[in-house]
């Protein structure tokens, strides 16, 4: 079976749960809440499948792309729209640079597509537990222990790296706040706080952030010996 037939089918199927329960139907359950419920889940969609992409995993990749692929078909479904509209669209765009069609639009082309900018910006959902006028606090989305928060500057800074002198007082921020989060999310006898840097430290998303860890019990050892 064609990808063409595959996407069809699975149109048509969307399409007919927009009537069922939504107690015994994911989809109807979706298309309820419609639009927000949808808009959280693409944005959790695209996250994962930008780590999945980060890790070089393609069976994973495979399958955030096809969760992605489902959550924007019903999106389309809860606008009344299908994949003809999409198709429509990008036979006008074909042989038009990207650059010149998003330019004709106003729009700011990103090069670096930040994945913390489009948080910050609201583009891409998060759970925020913090902001003020400098930085940025949301929950992880794979957190490795209890308390897991991701302290980012609003301003896009690569890594510890990269920041300069200006940088001083935004670094100063994240550290200050640290205790506060971790106190204010569950970890009130203490936490770790980890910045790692490029390839070495094993940086894996290219915007500066600090990982606030913590809960009920001891992290555990700093590293382990090779």
């Amino acid at each position: 079976m064609s990808a063409n037939e595959i996407l069809d089918r699975l149109s048509e199927t969307l399409a007919s749960r927009r009537n069922a329960n939504p107690e015994t139907s994911y989809t109807a359950k979706l298309l309820a809440g419609a639009p927000d419920s949808i808009l959280k889940k693409i944005g959790e969609e695209s996250a994962e499948l930008i780590m999945a992409v980060k890790d070089g995993d393609r069976a994973q990749i495979a399958h955030e792309s096809a969760d992605l692929v489902y959550h924007l078909l019903t999106l389309l479904i809860s606008c009344g729209m299908s994949l003809d509209d999409v198709a429509r669209e990008l036979a006008l765009r074909e042989g038009i640079s990207g650059i010149a069609e998003k330019e004709s639009r106003g729009v700011k082309i990103d090069a670096d597509g930040c994945l913390f900018c489009r948080i910050v910006k609201g583009e891409i959902p998060s759970q925020r537990v913090y902001e003020d006028e400098e930085i940025y606090a949301f929950k992880d989305i794979h957190p490795i222990r209890p308390v897991h928060v991701l302290v980012i500057p609003k301003r896009h800074i690569a890594s510890l790296a990269d920041a300069r002198e200006t940088d001083r007082a935004v670094l100063g921020r994240i550290l200050n706040v640290a205790n506060r989060l971790a106190v204010e999310n569950g970890s009130s006898d203490g936490f770790r706080l980890i910045i790692n840097t490029g390839r070495v430290g094993q940086q894996e998303v290219r915007h500066l952030h600090a990982h606030i860890l913590g809960g009920p019990t001891p992290v555990g050892p700093m590293l382990r010996s090779e």
